[in-house]
C-alpha cells in the first residue's frame, strides 16, 4: 500500500498533461485573411499576465467556478474523495450517471488529454494524473489553468475571451451575475452556448449564485442584485461561428499530426470566403427551422471553384453547438446514400458509348431475376409512362429507364467512372447490382460535389483544396479530405456536355418538378435532385460553369424523413446558396450564356419540331446496339392483315407509318419504294414495308391487304 501511495504521488506525468493545451495557437483566416475563428494566444502553465494569475485577476468568475464545480478545491489532494462518495451513491440510487464529482485538477487533466474518460481505467488513470499534477502546481495556478483553457460556448476558450465576447467586459469587471453565467458554461458549452441560447445557462447561473450565497462567498443583498440583474448577452464577433467545422479539423490537426508538431504560432489562411460562408451560415439556420416540418435536423453545404478545385464555402451540420442532434459531426464527409444523384452518371456512361439525349428508354414494369429474389424497380411516382427519351429520363428522374441502362453496361463500368471522378465506395461497385443506379452505394458530399465540378469543366478532374500551397499544415489538413482523384479526366468533353445539357433543361425535368421548381434559375444552373432508400437523406448538387453547389439534408441518426423529397427538402437550401454564390462569385449572366451554347466539335446539333437535340457527329454503325429500345414498328402491324372498305373510296384508305427505338429520324419504304409521307395508300396484295433509322438499323415486315 505504501508502495501504491508513492507511485500515486511520484509518479511521471504525460508532457500533455503537465504543460498547458496548445488550444489556442492557431488563427484560422479565410482567403483574404479575414478572421474565421477569434481562438486566444497560447496560455502559460499559471496563465499570469503582468505577474498576476487569472484565478486572481478574474475573481469572481473563480469563485463561481469553484461553487459550481469543486467547493474543497483548496484542500483535497487532486480528488475529492467526498464528492466522489457522494456522486456514486447518487448514481446506485439513480440507475444511471447523473453526477460526476470530478474536481477542477481532474477536469484540467481531461481537457488537456483532449478525449472523453468513457471507461473505469480511463477515470482512474485521470484522478491519478489530477493527484500527481496537485503536488507539482500551485493551487493558484490550477485554477488559473483551468479557467484559461476551458470552454465558454460557441468555441470560446478561456475566461479572459469569454468576458470579452459575452459581455465586453475585461474578466476582472464581471459583476457577480456574469460571473456566476459563465461558471456555468463549461460544464455544457454546446448546450449552454450564449450565441445560439442566450437564455440556457439561466437555470444553472441561479444554482450558482445559491451556492454562493450559502458559502459565504456574497451575503444576501448581494445574491438579491444578482438574481435580479438582467444580463444582455453579446452576440459576439460575426466572424467566430464561421465555418466551425473546418476551424476543428484545422486545429484538430494542427494538434495531432506528427507533421505539424514543434510548428509556431501561427496563422492559417484557408480557400474559404467569409462573406459566402456567413450567407452560408444564414440560409441553414433559417432552413433549418422550415425543415424540421419533414423532421429534418442536419443541413451539410458545400461549394467549389471549379477552375481551381478551392472549397469556397463549408458547412457541417447546420447548428455545430447543437450537441443533441450531432452538430459537431462533419455532414460534408460523412457518407451517405447518394439517391438519384448517381443518375448523371449513369447517363454519362451511356453517352460515352454513343448514345444521345434523344434516344429512347423503355419505362415499362421490369422485373430482373437474381440471387436473393426478383428485382423489381419503381418510379418514384409508382407510374409507368411507356417510351421516353433519356433526357425526360434523366431530367425527370425517372428510375425504370435508369436501371435498363445500367443493366446494360454494367455497375463495375458505372464504377470505374465514378471513381475516374474521385468518388471512392466502402464496397466494390459490381456489389451494389442493379441498385447502384439508384443509390444505393454511400459516397460523402465533398467527393460527390467534386464530381459533379468535372462535369462543368468538361470532364476533367481537379483536387480539392482547402488550404492552398505545399506548407506542412496544408498537406496535414488535406491528407484528412478525400483522396485525389486517380485521374484527370472523368468522363470525355462531348460527355461532359451532354449531362449538362440535359440537366439544365428546365422542361426535361418539368414532367417529374414542375416548371417552376426550386431549380429553375435566370441563368444556367445544371442540377440534380436525390432521394435515399426510405427517404433518410435529401440531396441537390448543381453547378454553373464557375461554381458548383452541394447540398445534404437528413439526420445523423439516420431518422427518415417525413414527405421530403430532394426537390422540396433541400432544393430551397440549394437555391438560395447558389444565388448567393452567383452574386458573389459569378461573371456576368452574358458570358455564362455565351459558354453554354459551345458545343464540342464532336457532336451536331438537329433541330426536330422546333426543339434543338445534340448527338454524335459521326455516330458509329454499331450505335443501335447503345439504344436500349429495339427498333420496332409501330404502324402497320407486322403481320397483319388489312381489308379495304368498299363503302370507302380507296384513296382515303392509308395506314400510317410510325416507328419506335433506334435513333430517329426513321425513313419509310414499301416494296422498295421510299414513302415521302407519314402514311401509305392501301393496295390489294403482299406487301414489304422497311423502317431505317439514322444509325443505318432496318427492319422490315409484310402485311396483306385483301378487298
Amino acid at each position: 500500500m505504501v508502495l501504491a501511495g508513492l507511485w500515486v504521488l511520484f509518479g511521471p506525468l504525460p508532457s500533455q498533461v503537465l504543460h498547458p493545451s496548445s488550444r489556442g495557437r492557431v488563427v484560422v483566416l479565410d482567403r483574404n485573411g479575414l478572421a474565421l475563428s477569434t481562438t486566444e494566444p497560447e496560455v502559460t502553465v499559471s496563465d499570469r499576465s503582468g505577474g498576476i494569475a487569472l484565478a486572481v485577476r478574474a475573481d469572481k468568475l473563480a469563485r463561481a467556478t469553484l461553487a459550481a464545480e469543486d467547493q474543497r478545491f483548496a484542500s483535497h489532494p487532486g480528488v475529492d474523495a467526498v464528492a466522489l462518495g457522494r456522486a456514486i451513491l447518487a448514481d446506485i440510487r439513480a440507475g444511471s450517471m447523473v453526477q460526476g464529482g470530478s474536481t477542477i485538477t481532474q477536469q484540467l487533466v481531461k481537457l488537456r488529454l483532449g478525449r472523453p474518460s468513457r471507461t473505469p481505467m480511463a477515470k482512474v488513470r485521470e484522478a491519478v494524473y489530477a493527484v500527481r499534477l496537485d503536488r507539482r502546481i500551485a493551487k493558484v495556478d490550477l485554477l488559473s489553468s483551468y479557467l484559461a483553457e476551458a470552454t465558454y460556448g460557441g468555441r470560446t476558450v478561456g475566461a479572459d475571451a469569454a468576458a470579452r465576447r459575452w459581455f465586453g467586459v475585461p474578466v476582472s469587471q464581471l459583476s457577480w451575475a456574469q460571473a456566476a453565467y459563465l461558471a456555468a458554461l463549461p460544464q455544457r458549452p454546446g448546450a449552454f452556448n450564449p450565441g445560439a441560447s442566450p437564455g440556457a445557462a439561466a437555470k444553472r447561473q441561479r444554482w450558482i449564485l445559491r451556492r454562493l450565497q450559502a458559502a459565504g462567498a456574497i451575503d444576501k443583498r448581494t445574491y438579491e442584485v444578482a438574481v435580479g440583474e438582467k444580463l444582455h448577452v453579446r452576440p459576439g464577433d460575426p466572424t467566430a461561428e464561421l465555418a466551425p467545422h473546418v476551424i476543428n479539423r484545422i486545429e484538430r490537426v494542427m494538434a495531432t499530426s506528427t507533421a505539424t508538431s514543434g510548428l509556431a504560432p501561427q496563422a492559417v489562411r484557408t480557400t474559404l470566403d467569409a462573406a459566402l460562408q456567413r450567407d452560408v451560415a444564414g440560409i441553414t439556420r433559417r432552413q433549418r427551422l422550415l425543415l424540421a416540418r419533414y423532421g429534418a435536423s442536419n443541413v451539410a453545404v458545400v461549394v467549389l471553384d471549379n477552375h481551381t478545385g478551392e472549397v469556397r464555402a463549408w458547412e457541417g451540420s447546420g447548428d455545430f453547438g447543437d450537441t443533441k442532434h450531432g452538430g459537431q459531426i462533419d455532414g460534408a464527409l460523412t457518407p451517405r446514400q447518394t439517391g438519384s444523384t448517381v443518375k448523371p452518371f449513369v447517363y454519362a456512361m451511356a453517352f460515352e458509348r454513343g448514345a444521345a439525349p434523344g434516344d429512347q428508354l423503355d419505362d415499362s414494369p421490369l422485373v430482373i431475376s437474381q440471387s436473393g429474389g426478383a428485382f423489381k424497380p419503381l418510379n418514384y411516382d409508382r407510374r409507368f409512362r411507356g417510351l421516353v427519351t433519356m433526357r425526360v429520363a434523366l431530367g425527370s428522374s425517372i428510375n425504370v429507364p435508369t436501371v435498363r441502362v445500367l443493366r446494360r453496361y454494367g455497375p463495375a463500368a458505372l464504377g470505374h467512372e465514378m471513381q475516374a471522378g474521385g468518388i471512392v465506395f466502402r464496397q466494390p461497385p459490381a456489389s451494389y447490382g442493379l441498385s447502384l443506379a439508384l443509390g444505393a452505394a454511400e459516397v460523402d458530399l465533398l467527393s460527390l460535389t467534386r464530381a459533379y465540378a468535372a462535369f462543368a469543366r468538361g470532364g476533367q478532374t481537379l483536387p480539392v483544396r482547402l488550404i492552398n500551397g505545399d506548407s506542412a499544415v496544408a498537406k496535414a489538413v488535406a491528407a484528412t479530405l478525400p483522396a485525389d482523384p486517380p485521374s484527370s479526366e472523368m468522363v470525355s468533353v462531348p460527355t461532359a456536355f451532354l449531362v449538362t445539357d440535359v440537366l439544365r433543361d428546365n422542361e426535361a425535368r418539368s414532367s417529374a418538378f414542375g416548371r417552376r421548381s426550386a431549380l429553375r434559375f435566370d441563368f444556367p444552373v445544371a442540377a440534380k435532385t436525390g432521394t435515399s432508400q426510405d427517404f433518410h437523406d435529401n440531396w441537390v448538387i448543381g453547378y454553373t460553369d464557375n461554381i458548383t453547389v452541394g447540398v445534404w439534408v437528413g439526420n445523423f441518426d439516420r431518422r427518415p424523413l417525413h414527405g421530403a423529397t430532394g426537390v422540396t427538402g433541400a432544393g430551397p437550401v440549394f437555391r438560395s446558396v447558389m444565388l448567393a454564390a452567383h452574386a458573389r462569385l459569378e461573371g456576368t449572366a452574358d458570358d455564362q450564356i455565351a459558354a453554354a451554347v459551345a458545343v464540342p466539335t464532336k457532336l451536331r446539333a438537329v433541330t426536330a419540331n422546333g426543339h434543338t437535340e445534340y448527338e454524335w457527329a459521326n455516330r458509329p454503325a454499331t450505335a443501335a446496339a447503345v439504344a436500349t429500345v429495339r427498333l420496332r414498328f409501330v404502324d402497320p402491324v407486322a403481320g397483319g392483315h388489312y381489308v379495304l372498305d368498299p363503302a370507302v373510296p380507296e384513296v382515303f384508305q392509308a395506314v400510317p407509318l410510325r416507328a419506335v427505338g433506334g435513333r430517329a429520324p426513321y425513313a419509310f419504304t414499301v416494296d422498295g419504294t421510299t414513302a415521302t409521307r407519314g402514311s401509305w395508300p392501301l393496295v390489294v396484295g403482299s406487301h414489304s414495308v422497311c423502317v431505317r433509322d439514322a444509325a443505318a438499323l432496318t427492319v422490315c415486315t409484310s402485311i396483306t391487304v385483301k378487298r
